[in-house]
C-alpha cells in the first residue's frame, strides 16, 4: 500500500490485522528489503514524505523487519482499551 502518487516498484501484500491480548498489530510486506522505513523531511507542499509520522501519532509501537529476502515487513500495533 501506497499514499503517494509516486512511481512504486514494490510489490505489497495485502495488510494483515491481528488482535490478541488487547493489543491490534497491522503488519504490510513488500518487495523491497533495501529500503527499510525511516522519517524523512518534507516540504509542506510536497506529497510524500509524512507516512511515518502519521504512523507515529497513532500507533503505540511500530517497527521494520527485514526477511525472507527480498522482503520486508512494517507493522504497528494499538493498545486496544479493555471494557
Amino acid at each position: 500500500m501506497r499514499s503517494s502518487p509516486r512511481a512504486y516498484c514494490g510489490v505489497c501484500s495485502s495488510p494483515w490485522l491481528l488482535c490478541d491480548g488487547g493489543v491490534l498489530r497491522v503488519e504490510v510486506t513488500d518487495t523491497r528489503a533495501d529500503d527499510l522505513p525511516r522519517r524523512r523531511s518534507s516540504a509542506p507542499d510536497a506529497e510524500s514524505g509524512r507516512g511515518l509520522l502519521l504512523v507515529e501519532a497513532l500507533a503505540d509501537r511500530w517497527g521494520a523487519g527485514a526477511g525472507p529476502a527480498p522482503q520486508k515487513t512494517v507493522w504497528a500495533e494499538l493498545d486496544l482499551p479493555l471494557s
